[in-house]
């Protein structure tokens, strides 16, 4: 009898392992520091909370996607970032404002930068809070070296402290930070901060204007990493920011336990159908179909070569049980920065070494349909009003003009 049941619970160990090992190649799981090694190898959630931000508060601000995707402010060259404020202490502060941005490109992460820009505020229509909008543009200056505690403000961009030549702090996917690095074909040139056909990641404290900015500066810190990225002159390019900046604003939802308001699916693989269906030809009802977008497949191995050629970020990847969106590959963790649903529920991003069972799906100017990204808006004008912002509001007139100016 005893031998029985001894039987009885190895089996069902063994079931349960089994179980366990088949759900992991669908659902990775979510926590930070667990590294899963399935069919599809070692998967790992990106940084959210860097330590060296810990010493700042949370605000009452969030980011405004809406905004940020509309194709008129798609620039090639800045990145323009839009943020509604509903903090009461800022809000009855007359003291101008400074954002902070902590900027990593996903293709170079360990080439971080410090930039610190004004903030110009705008009312909103039937609101009491404001909108703050501050952009990071290669005309901007770059700034001698500064300390993280007190920054000498010298034209509007700073290098970290900890810096040396072009490396910043170390990344740390898991707990205290981040890399990135360019791959040769996308490097920019010397003192640019953004490049064309780039994803970025920033991090955005807000402080009142100061010759030095520390925490005694600090009103405090926006919650959670804000992705976002550049445009470039083709169709092809403009598809790529557009689909990718579908998902930041998917992925910021449900980080801030919002409604997603576009039914994008949970379902890893129609996941990535949504995000791709708006401007790629074979969609059928707003979803695309993989097997019309690409000529070919590529494996795991191919993708450093594909990103040393061109953008690679919205292209498709499934692995035995997982479809997922490539972001950028980081050549510093000769890893790949990704973009999942179905990751424990939720939608992540996250990083993974390329790997052998990896099917590749790169997008070409023929995946894309002619009829988008027709119109040309000028690039110093945001549109007057939007009829969608995140949270209920609507928003006011800026200028890039008005937004770019430098803080001496």
């Amino acid at each position: 009898m005893m031998f029985r049941r001894l039987s009885l619970l190895l089996l069902a160990f063994l079931a349960l392992v089994l179980i366990v090992e088949d759900c992991a190649h669908g659902v990775p799981w979510r926590r930070r520091n667990y590294y899963y090694y399935g069919g599809g190898g070692p998967v790992q959630v990106a940084l959210k909370n860097p330590a060296a931000l810990a010493e700042y508060s949370e605000i009452g601000a969030v980011y405004n996607y809406n905004r940020a995707r509309r194709e008129e402010v798609a620039f090639t060259d800045r990145v323009r970032i839009f943020v509604e404020i509903y903090d009461e202490a800022i809000l009855a502060s007359d003291e101008p404002l400074v954002a902070e941005v902590r900027l990593t490109d996903l293709s170079n992460s360990e080439h971080e930068r410090t930039v610190f820009v004004p903030v110009t505020l705008q009312e909103i229509e039937d609101s009491e809070s404001r909108l703050g909008v501050f952009e990071i543009a290669n005309d901007q200056e770059l700034g001698q070296a500064a300390g993280r505690q007190g920054v000498e403000q010298s034209g509007g961009v700073q290098k970290d402290a900890a810096a040396t030549d072009s490396a910043a702090s170390p990344v740390q996917v898991s707990a205290d930070g981040d890399a990135t690095q360019k791959s040769p074909a996308q490097t920019p040139e010397d003192g640019l901060l953004v490049s064309p056909e780039s994803v970025y990641r920033a991090f955005v404290v807000l402080h009142r204007r100061a010759p030095k900015y520390g925490t005694d500066t600090a009103w405090g810190q926006l919650r959670g990493p804000y992705y976002v990225a550049t445009s470039g002159d083709t169709q092809l390019a403009k598809a790529r920011h557009h689909i990718v900046m579908r998902t930041f604003k998917e992925f910021y939802y449900t980080e801030r336990g919002w409604q997603r308001d576009e039914n994008s699916p949970l379902d890893c693989h129609a996941y990535y159908c949504w995000a791709t269906g708006s401007c790629t030809k074979g969609a059928s009802y707003g979803y695309a179909d993989p097997g019309m977008l690409f000529d070919r497949y590529h494996g795991g191995y191919d993708v450093a070569d594909l990103a040393e050629q061109e953008a690679i970020h919205a292209d498709y990847v499934r692995i035995p049980g997982h479809t997922f969106m490539m972001l950028a590959y980081d050549t510093h963790l000769d890893q790949v920065w990704t973009m999942e649903s179905n990751f424990n529920y939720t939608v992540e991003v996250a990083l993974r070494p390329p790997g052998s069972s990896w099917t590749v799906g790169h997008l070409s100017s023929n995946s894309i349909r002619e009829d988008m990204f027709q119109s040309e808006t000028p690039v110093a004008v945001v549109d007057e009003r939007a009829d969608d912002a995140d949270a209920g509001e609507a928003v006011g007139t800026t200028t890039a003009e008005d937004e770019s100016a430098i803080v001496r």
